[in-house]
């Protein structure tokens, strides 16, 4: 998905008709990509039903979605299971006594409320199965972020008037590869807009 509206790009970049709808739905195509690529992650609405994930949990006492590029945005109907005998089968079903989530009232990185369910963490009457041949853990949710955080959304509207930018001199021309992903790294404020929603190790590309 793009985090910013096709009618968004063209107000941003002052364009008042449809000709370079094609390139300006590109660039939203490659910012965002840049961007999830930056975060490590993405940051999809849900579709509003639940479906189930398999996970493989790294501590018995916590499983961390987001190590796994995932995040819970409605705990609504949120099932916990898990595999205790790694046969394949998930026999046994959590309470909800047996676990919360993280983090706490939704109040993520640097106090910012509004953030998913990155963990799920035991209260101790159960253990999540570790060092197991198969995934151990299941897990039905409502899957994504329940909006995209405006930081997100600025990030992507400052690569869309960075790209018009670059297009418009004369020495500017050229393809998508590389650019977003530079300009990410070389704008400071685009760096610090997305610093708190990088998640996991898989940045690749970028300092």
């Amino acid at each position: 998905m793009t985090y910013c509206s096709l009618d968004e790009a063209r107000d941003w970049v002052a364009i008042n008709d449809s000709v370079d709808d094609a390139e300006l739905s590109a660039v939203l195509n490659a910012a965002s990509n840049a961007i999830d690529t930056r975060c490590g992650q993405t940051f999809d609405q849900p579709s509003g039903s639940a479906s189930a994930r398999l996970f493989r949990a790294t501590h018995w006492d916590h499983l961390d979605l987001g190590m796994w590029r995932s995040v819970v945005g409605d705990t609504a109907g949120m099932i916990v299971k898990t595999d205790d005998n790694d046969d394949g089968a998930f026999e046994t079903t959590w309470s909800a006594s047996d676990w919360f989530t993280e983090p706490l009232s939704g109040v993520g990185a640097n106090g910012r409320t509004g953030w998913p369910v990155t963990k799920i963490v035991t209260t101790g009457t159960r253990s999540f199965p570790i060092r197991t041949r198969r995934p151990g853990v299941q897990v039905t949710a409502i899957w994504g972020w329940a909006a995209v955080p405006d930081a997100i959304t600025l990030a992507c509207r400052m690569l869309t008037i960075a790209w018009h930018a670059r297009r418009s001199t004369v020495t500017g021309q050229g393809g998508f590869e590389n650019f977003f992903s530079s300009a990410i790294s070389d704008d400071s404020t685009i760096s610090d807009l997305l610093e708190p929603y990088r998640i996991g190790t898989a940045m690749a590309g970028f300092a």
